[in-house]
């Protein structure tokens, strides 16, 4: 059998963990669950399970925090990492940190089969392979090379081979850990910025749209509203600081 443990500040949560995830289907048996990462970190240093289910937003030490310990402590389990957030920030860290699966609440019983299932076949592999997986993980320098590039035309056949990588495998890790496809990535980052300068400089809608990397103020402008539900000019009108009294 392999051991998971689960890690949330809210009992409620813990017990969903335990009705969506088939742990016994899998071979997995929760050998613990804790309200906080630091009460499930001296028994993870000391004895690693192979699996850590964990909340990413805790009072504390959070999620992201949790991971990062494990790694420098060279532990091995395989982290999944729980969130009500799409938040790309938090994506991006969490792959650095050698996170397994990066999974939005509310649980989904199938998606939750179906980590389970692969964190499975994962652990059957040689521990040397596990190593390899996080120390030379393909996506993880994948987002990193699109979050420093992401204003360029970055097509996945670019970023694949920088990686020495298929494109098709490539795309997959985007879709079976991320849950998003290569391009919505590129167009989250983008947007992204583009929020930012919407309200943080006087730039026109066509400065920023060029900017952020979009050759098309139109196109901009129609991704812009499919993430934000706004349009650029919309966003900044509500979200641009009121000037101070007497300014």
């Amino acid at each position: 059998m392999y051991h998971a443990v689960l890690i949330d500040d809210e009992p409620y949560t813990i017990e969903d963990m335990r009705a969506s995830f088939p742990f016994a289907r899998y071979s997995f048996t929760v050998s613990g669950t804790y309200t906080s990462a630091e009460e499930a970190l001296p028994t993870i240093l000391s004895n690693p399970p192979d699996l850590i289910i964990t909340d990413i937003r805790m009072q504390t030490c959070t999620g992201l925090e949790l991971a990062g310990i494990c790694r420098r402590n060279n532990v091995q389990s395989l982290i999944v990492l729980l969130s009500g957030y799409q938040d790309f920030e938090y994506v991006q860290e969490a792959f650095r940190q050698g996170i397994y699966y990066y999974m939005l609440k509310p649980i989904d019983d199938e998606e939750a089969g179906d980590i389970l299932q692969r964190a499975y076949h994962t652990l059957q592999e040689h521990p040397i392979e596990r190593k390899r997986r996080y120390t030379d993980d393909a996506l993880g320098k994948a987002l990193e090379y699109i979050e420093q590039n992401y204003t360029s035309s970055l097509p996945v056949e670019d970023v694949a081979a920088m990686l020495y990588i298929n494109k098709n495998y490539l795309s997959n890790l985007f879709s079976s850990r991320l849950g998003l496809t290569f391009t919505q990535y590129r167009h989250s980052l983008r947007i992204e910025d583009a929020r930012r300068r919407l309200t943080e400089t006087g730039e026109s809608i066509t400065e920023i749209a060029y900017a952020v990397g979009y050759n098309s103020e139109s196109y901009f402008w129609s991704i812009f509203k499919k993430f934000t539900g706004l349009t650029p000019q919309q966003y900044r009108a509500e979200h641009m600081p009121l000037p101070e009294n007497g300014t």
